[in-house]
């Protein structure tokens, strides 16, 4: 059994290392140990978000998982009563390699641990599912975190980049820039893609923003910043739009009517001052 898993786990790694190489270019490109060693140098993240070490386990986990996770770690307390190659003991050890590693980070999304989901579910699923309270349970956790992954969180993002990429007035220099939210999606832009030069700041300061703005003279100009934090530093004069709901935990909404990003358009002639 463990020369299935060694030789399974071979064959999808050469598989993914050369698929990855080809596509960057270099041989060999191992992505998980260049994510890895990204992630652990506050210095490439400092523009990222630096967190607390325990983030992963103690929120990040309950945040996507909620009651799997709970009931999850319940299970674990027989953890001595399985058997050494039983699925629940390799599951329980995938979880806790993959915690203690990706904890060793400063800088710690969510997102880094969904595919702990199946791992999760071989623990816990079955006591979960196995009363209509905790299928139920199951059901609305998924709706609410639906809601607000799938449509809330960052949700601005698509919509004002579509509509950048329709309503851009200079096709040979073209520059969207986005502040405290996600990286515009380039093929979101249209047929004008190509002549769009897409800058993601971070958590930039806002004479950071305005200085790169002014880099660019001579070409058109779209910033997107989320409402809570473009509204304090930004002049209403080169506002442009806002599209709700968009939520950006870096920067949370202090009120419902800052759920919003909102996008700036700067131009030769109206350059900030």
């Amino acid at each position: 059994f463990i020369c299935v898993i060694i030789s399974s786990f071979q064959i999808t790694s050469g598989v993914i290392i050369l698929i990855d190489s080809w596509y960057f270019g270099h041989f060999p490109t191992l992505t998980p140990l260049n994510f890895l060693r990204y992630n652990s140098q506050s210095v490439n993240l400092s523009s990222h978000g630096l967190h607390p070490h325990w983030l992963h386990s103690l929120v990040n986990m309950t945040l996507l998982f909620g009651p799997l996770y709970l009931v999850s770690l319940q299970a674990s307390l027989s953890a001595l009563q399985w058997k050494l190659y039983s699925p629940q003991t390799l599951s329980l050890s995938v979880i806790l390699t993959s915690l203690a590693i990706l904890s060793m980070a400063p800088h710690q999304e969510p997102r880094f641990l969904i595919p702990l989901l199946f791992p999760l579910c071989i623990l816990g699923a079955e006591t979960l599912t196995s009363s209509t309270f905790g299928k139920a349970l199951w059901l609305i956790f998924n709706i609410l975190l639906a809601l607000f992954f799938g449509v809330a969180h960052q949700g601005g993002i698509v919509p004002a980049s579509l509509y950048v990429g329709s309503h851009s007035i200079n096709s040979s220099c073209n520059v969207f820039i986005t502040q405290g939210t996600y990286m515009a999606p380039r093929f979101l832009l249209g047929g004008t893609s190509g002549h769009f030069q897409v800058i993601n700041m971070g958590s930039a300061s806002s004479d950071d923003i305005l200085n790169q703005i002014k880099s660019f003279s001579n070409c058109s100009v779209w910033l997107a910043s989320p409402h809570s934090l473009a509204s304090r530093e930004l002049s209403s004069e080169h506002f442009v739009a806002s599209f709700w709901p968009h939520i950006s935990m870096e920067y949370p909404p202090d009120s419902f009517s800052a759920l919003s990003l909102d996008l700036y358009h700067f131009t030769s002639s109206h350059s900030p001052p």
